[in-house]
């Protein structure tokens, strides 16, 4: 489970963490807006986290968790779950790539709408479900500008990123309901800023 320990204020759940650290920093340490002040751009920003929640991530799990149990332990996916997964997903992608006409960002400029798709997109590319989101011009091209992103490049080079390592992590967190330790606790000292 996500947590922060900011200085004594503990939260957890991801989206509540950058809504939070948002709120807090943006601004302050550079120019980048992930949440928008007009109030409607703002509508947008959540109205896309909503349907990240509903109708992206859900699918992807049943993708993910099953591709990835394989990957680490040899484990032979539920195939049904799988291709369900899939199904699912060809529809809201379909959606996605309705929407993304004409835009880079899922409300024109990127936010964290679009910040919030990215673990569990990463993870699909990386499991070989990448094919999903290349298929369809809009909805790839919208991916190609969140990875090209710099803050996104140093991410997976400052801190190595690697298959195994986020497939492993993928599997505590999503796959075991592990009860949370320490060890995966982030405190705001070790909160570095960057462009993103």
């Amino acid at each position: 489970m996500p947590y922060l320990n900011d200085d004594g204020f503990h939260l957890y759940e991801t989206r509540a963490i950058a809504r939070y650290l948002i709120n807090k920093y943006q601004g302050t340490k550079n120019s980048t807006v992930l949440i928008p002040s007009d109030v409607q751009k703002a509508a947008l920003v959540e109205q896309f986290i909503s349907v990240e929640i509903s109708y992206y991530a859900q699918p992807l799990y049943k993708i993910i968790k099953p591709l990835t149990l394989k990957r680490l332990h040899g484990i032979e996916p539920d195939l049904k779950l799988v291709n369900e997964g899939r199904e699912e997903l060809e529809k809201s992608l379909d959606v996605y790539e309705k929407l993304l006409e004409g835009k880079d960002y899922l409300t024109g400029e990127f936010s964290l709408a679009d910040l919030l798709h990215v673990p569990v997109t990463f993870y699909a590319f990386k499991v070989g479900e990448g094919d999903l989101w290349n298929k369809r011009p809009n909805v790839s091209r919208w991916w190609k500008n969140i990875t090209e992103r710099e803050s996104w490049k140093n991410i997976v080079t400052e801190y190595n990123v690697t298959v195994t390592l986020l497939l492993t992590f993928f599997f505590i967190v999503f796959c075991t309901n592990a009860p949370f330790s320490k060890e995966w606790v982030l405190s705001s000292s070790q909160l570095k800023p960057s462009s993103a």
